[in-house]
């Protein structure tokens, strides 16, 4: 049978760690670790003195799980689902839970369509919305110019959540921006400001308006669509 040995842990309320089980007994003489797959009990998972002692020392210090999470988390490399450099901005500054938030509405966005309204002057307003949802239920983004690029969607999401909605996205994108306004990047969100804060230190973040320098156009591909005998579509790239 495999070995029952395990430390399990739970996230609960009030930002707490718990340990929920503890098995310490092993059925098996402990090995190095240098060769634990060895043992038939751990062709799942293993657990060695080695780990255990490292626990030890740990909560001796006064170092419990939920600070090796966050330590786990800030200095983790997150996944990345896209090129746009404003994804990896947010990977790089956001907490992890704020990043997941983010990374589902990108992935939303692609799937969105939008269309221009009106367009005075410096500001731009726009209709976006999921491409299989009835227009009716797309909602407004406004891009305005007049002191730097500043984007509102009725949505709201950021207004509430704090991140950056699909919709607002995907004007982003469309408007070829490479970097989020640095008025939205919320240092309430950004993994330094977090940490910092709850170990009772205040430090000045070191850039917070970062830049992005924009892939030069010169590798762009040219793409041609047709509608002399239905729709066509031709990229120089020859992939199809």
């Amino acid at each position: 049978d495999g070995c029952m040995a395990s430390l399990n842990v739970r996230w609960k309320k009030h930002r707490k760690w718990v340990v929920t089980r503890f098995e310490e007994e092993h059925n098996h003489i402990l090995d190095t670790p240098r060769r634990p797959k060895k043992h038939h009990s751990h062709n799942v998972s293993h657990k060695n003195s080695a780990a255990k002692d490292l626990m030890e020392q740990l909560q001796s210090c006064g170092i419990g799980p939920s600070t090796i999470a966050k330590t786990i988390n800030m200095n983790s490399s997150p996944k990345l689902i896209t090129r746009f450099p404003f994804e990896k901005i947010v990977a790089d500054r956001y907490t992890a839970v704020m990043f997941k938030l983010s990374k589902a509405e990108l992935h939303e966005s692609v799937s969105c369509w939008y269309e221009m309204v009106s367009h005075h002057d410096v500001a731009t307003t726009y209709v976006v919305g999921l491409c299989d949802e009835d227009k009716r239920r797309w909602w407004t983004v406004v891009y305005d110019e007049a002191q730097g690029a500043t984007l509102k969607c009725e949505c709201a999401k950021f207004e509430t959540g704090g991140y950056f909605c699909k919709h607002l996205l995907r004007i982003m994108q469309g408007r070829h921006l490479t970097v989020i306004p640095g008025q939205y990047m919320l240092n309430r969100w950004t993994i330094g400001d977090r940490y910092i804060m709850e170990s009772g230190v205040f430090t000045c973040n070191e850039n917070e308006n970062m830049v992005t320098p924009i892939i030069g156009k010169r590798r762009w591909w040219t793409v041609v669509y047709d509608e002399a005998q239905g729709a066509t579509l031709k990229c120089e790239c020859a992939k199809f």
